[in-house]
């Protein structure tokens, strides 16, 4: 799909699983930072787990207004932002013959591997839907 999509032109793949709630808005908050890889932190399905992991040194993520941009190490795909200059980067750091397509499931997608930096953005405040769980964020 992602394959396809970059083929026909396209600047960019959002990865949205079917259990991530989310308004409509939230996906305008992603694509406004201009960054290579940017997503959304959810909560992980039955848990009160978030589906990221953090660089090590972080002591805290703001979610909510009062939130902003945060290096993670990486995290789930079910609210993700991949631009085509990030598959372009990682095509050109493997010394790849054509664009790849990061292998993308609901596990996680870990950009370092491929030395990309990965964003999160915090103040999208996203759910999951299975659970019930949301981030918690001050109104």
């Amino acid at each position: 799909m992602a394959t396809d999509a970059l083929g026909d032109g396209f600047a960019e793949t959002m990865w949205i699983d079917s259990d991530v709630g989310f308004e409509p808005d939230d996906i305008d908050k992603l694509r406004s930072h201009q960054q290579p890889i940017v997503c959304g932190i959810y909560p992980q399905k039955g848990r009160r787990v978030l589906a990221c992991h953090v660089m090590p040194g972080t002591e805290k993520l703001i979610f909510g207004e009062e939130g902003g941009l945060t290096e993670i190490l990486y995290a789930g795909t079910g609210f993700l932002l991949v631009r085509r200059a990030a598959y372009e980067q990682i095509q050109q750091n493997l010394s790849l013959a054509c664009l790849p397509i990061p292998p993308l499931s609901h596990v996680c997608f870990c950009p370092l591997k491929y030395r990309v930096k990965m964003i999160c953005c915090e103040w999208v405040n996203l759910k999951n839907v299975l659970s019930g769980y949301r981030l918690a964020t001050k109104t």
